[in-house]
């Protein structure tokens, strides 16, 4: 083999050797990359999981205390539920049903007293609620 035939193969083979690398390092960074966006989305699930949970854990207080306030009302044993709305700009409304056979024997007053009531615990909740009295009527 004579002198250059030599060094272009020994050149070849340190471009082989180079590209290889270049080949191995490139498909390194876009494993990495992929497997970064999968933790960013799984990190994003979590806070979304975590928000949801504090969410929830909030609804069933403000249920509780809703519904021992109607008690001691004299509305024992009502029916109470609150709807999370969630806009797509995430805002979050809430929706406060409320049944007990009694709601549709109150006056107008008696009914606004009982909405103020209602508007104080969910102003100290940072949070306002349309409120429906689901009446029951004999038929």
């Amino acid at each position: 083999m004579t002198g250059r035939k030599r060094i272009h193969t020994i050149y070849a083979n340190h471009i082989s050797k180079i590209a290889m690398y270049f080949v191995a390092t490139l498909w390194l960074v876009i494993i990495l990359a992929l497997c970064s966006a999968k933790v960013v989305s799984s990190r994003e699930k979590l806070a979304q999981q975590e928000l949801d949970r504090y969410f929830c854990q909030m609804e069933k207080e403000t249920v509780k205390e809703v519904r021992d306030m109607l008690g001691s009302q004299g509305y024992i044993n009502s029916g109470v539920t609150l709807t999370r709305i969630t806009e797509a700009e995430g805002q979050v409304e809430y929706v406060l049903n409320i049944h007990h056979e009694r709601l549709y024997q109150i006056d107008d007053e008696e009914r606004q007293e009982l909405v103020e009531k209602l508007d104080d615990i969910s102003a100290k909740r940072g949070y306002t609620f349309l409120i429906n009295f689901y009446e029951i009527e004999e038929v």
